[in-house]
């Protein structure tokens, strides 16, 4: 393992404890007495005298007499005292000389880098650990590595899954010196145990929304972390996906791969599921007429999708409310509860099953007593909701716009409308006449009993088409040759008169 010059290398235990023995080893080892040997009684008994030859190959015999404890000198009891603790010292020293020979042949005797295998599975203890490398014995003459970051149980978490002391179990990654191990595959979690019997037996996992990334969603479980696809969340679109940011919401584990490092989920087959059941009493009850509550699903240019048990049916925009609608999505959202009355069904049952639905049929119709509300020549108050290229619609109230044309939005000749009004302007208009049947209402910006301007030809208006009628025959009736005339005659004879005047020519 490489450090850089700025991280110094991180030192096992074992190998300082190592190094230090070594060096205690290196020095010599001196024995000194502090105290002198006593002098020795001379024997009663007389000896013949030894010989200058034996007296340098072996050392003279001690002749020991037994005394009584009343008998005994003190010069006696303190050359014992002297010999006791003489003798007590050296068996100190033979200790201490025996632990270092037994560290020194358990090292000997401990297996080296060169027995290990890349593989190669150990049982391994936790003895230190650094900020970036973490060290373990594994009963080597040195310890071994193994990265910090691997016995974290989740990377962004400060806490490893072991502490000092622990034992589990490892595989060799490098058998160099340093030794480098690594967890490998671990076996899986009880948590991940658990979803894979959940993916196994297809039942529904519970997990929480935790953040939007490319493509889908970061799911969180009782066992690790999945990923739910954009599409799989609910039955249609998801066009806003950070409202399910924090929810937690039923699954179905689609995939579990690698040990539970590659869970993928979804929702739809539960909702299907759901849904399903749901149309099933749906349809039983379903009739026109028939308001039933529901949840808007979609909303498109054209009306909303509305979810009333299993079903969707659509809501046309010009059956969301009274008065025109631009957009669904002004007056509407997703997820909306809304109530709805069944206008026609088409397929029940089938692939081709529609259901049309209206949102103003529960509403009141405000064009039932217009025309005794509005008389002609009344003024009113109105709001200008949208323009176009022939005038201004003005909302007179909810559910009842009125048209001022063109040429009734000022005195003088306006060229559009957007030159005299503008979406959103309040204004004061004339009541000039009331269809409720057709359901329009003309107005007039224009005082009352003024002229509307002259209208002059556009410039790119087509020419009159001349009057006089064009002639397509090229010659006159007369000069067209006529043919013999058959009539009166039968078939056969005419035949063969034509057969003759044709053949003449």
């Amino acid at each position: 393992m490489t450090h850089g010059p700025e991280h110094a290398p991180e030192t096992s235990p074992k190998a300082a404890a190592t190094d230090h023995d070594q060096s205690v080893d290196a020095q010599p080892v001196t024995e000194t007495s502090t105290d002198a040997a006593p002098a020795q009684p001379e024997p009663v008994a007389a000896e013949t005298a030894p010989t200058e030859a034996a007296e340098s190959q072996s050392p003279p015999p001690v002749v020991v007499e037994m005394q009584t404890p009343a008998e005994s000198s003190p010069t006696t009891v303190a050359t014992e005292t002297a010999e006791t603790a003489v003798t007590e010292e050296a068996g100190a020293d033979a200790k201490e000389v025996s632990a270092s020979d037994a560290a020194v042949a358990a090292n000997l005797t401990a297996p080296s880098t060169t027995e290990l295998k890349k593989g190669q599975r150990l049982d391994v203890k936790l003895v230190q650990i650094g900020e970036t490398d973490c060290f373990v014995d594994y009963g080597g003459r040195s310890e071994g590595m193994i990265s910090t970051l691997e016995l974290k149980a989740d990377p962004k978490a400060e806490e490893l899954q072991f502490k000092e002391g622990d034992k589990f179990q490892v595989v060799v990654k490098s058998a160099s010196d340093p030794v480098v191990f690594t967890l490998g595959r671990r076996p899986m979690s009880p948590g991940l145990i658990e979803i894979k019997k959940a993916f196994e037996s297809k039942l529904p996992v519970q997990g929480t929304v935790k953040a939007t990334n490319k493509g889908g969603f970061e799911i969180s479980l009782a066992g690790g972390r999945a990923f739910c696809p954009f599409s799989q969340i609910e039955l249609g679109y998801c066009d806003k996906p950070e409202q399910y940011v924090g929810q937690k919401l039923p699954f179905r584990v689609m995939t579990f791969e690698r040990n539970g490092k590659n869970i993928v989920l979804s929702r739809r087959p539960l909702l299907e599921a759901d849904a399903k059941e749901a149309a099933v009493a749906t349809r039983e009850r379903l009739a026109v007429g028939e308001v039933f509550p529901g949840v808007v699903r979609r909303l498109q240019p054209y009306g909303a999708f509305i979810d009333i048990g299993g079903i969707d049916g659509l809501v046309h925009v010009s059956e969301i409310r009274h008065g025109h609608v631009g957009d669904p999505k002004d007056v509407l959202k997703v997820g909306e509860s809304v109530q709805v009355k069944v206008l026609k069904i088409d397929g029940l049952g089938s692939n081709k099953e529609r259901v049309s639905l209206s949102m103003k049929g529960l509403e009141p119709d405000p064009w039932t007593t217009i025309e005794t509300e509005l008389a002609a020549g009344t003024v009113v108050k109105g709001k200008v909701v949208r323009l176009t290229e022939f005038g201004a619609f003005i909302e007179l109230q909810p559910g009842v716009d009125g048209l001022v044309h063109i040429s009734e939005l000022a005195e003088g000749r306006v060229e559009t409308p957007q030159d005299v009004v503008s979406v959103g302007q309040e204004v004061d208009a004339r009541v000039l006449a009331v269809d409720a049947k057709s359901q329009r209402i003309s107005l007039s910006l224009r005082a009352e009993g003024s002229s509307p301007a002259p209208r002059r030809p556009r410039s790119d208006r087509r020419p009159e088409r001349e009057s006089t009628p064009m002639n397509y025959r090229s010659e006159s009736e007369s000069e067209v040759k006529k043919g013999p005339d058959v009539s009166g005659m039968d078939y056969d004879d005419a035949l063969e008169l034509l057969r003759k005047k044709f053949k003449g020519n």
